[in-house]
């Protein structure tokens, strides 16, 4: 699954609702992906991205950028933009931890 992305001064943010995010990085796991890398990033996170080149080559090369505060949603929607859910890093860890913890057959991998 490919979400659709906003560019939000410079990055593409992903337009998923809630339930997207999970399936996505679910999938991920359940296909053995690894070394993939997901931002929760926040407004104050993409202007200090602006003032630094590694973090902001780092926001541009993760495979996934979520939108992660009203202010990004307030961009999304002063743009044209259609993006609704603020999703949080809290958030993927309770939901995914929950859905990881509901496969018994689920085998953690540590190498990565």
């Amino acid at each position: 699954m490919l979400l659709s992305t906003e560019n939000i001064i410079g990055y593409n943010v992903a337009n998923g609702n809630p339930d997207d995010y999970i399936e996505i990085i679910n999938s991920w796991v359940e296909e053995g992906k690894h070394r993939k890398v997901f931002y929760c990033a926040n407004p104050h996170s993409l202007i200090i991205a602006k003032k630094d080149a590694t973090f902001s080559t780092a926001l541009k090369l993760g495979d996934l950028i979520t939108p992660d505060g009203t202010g990004i949603l307030f961009a999304s929607k002063f743009l044209g933009g259609a993006i609704k859910y603020r999703i949080t890093g809290s958030f993927i860890f309770r939901e995914l931890s929950h859905l990881l913890n509901l496969h018994s057959t689920f085998k953690c991998n540590t190498r990565l």
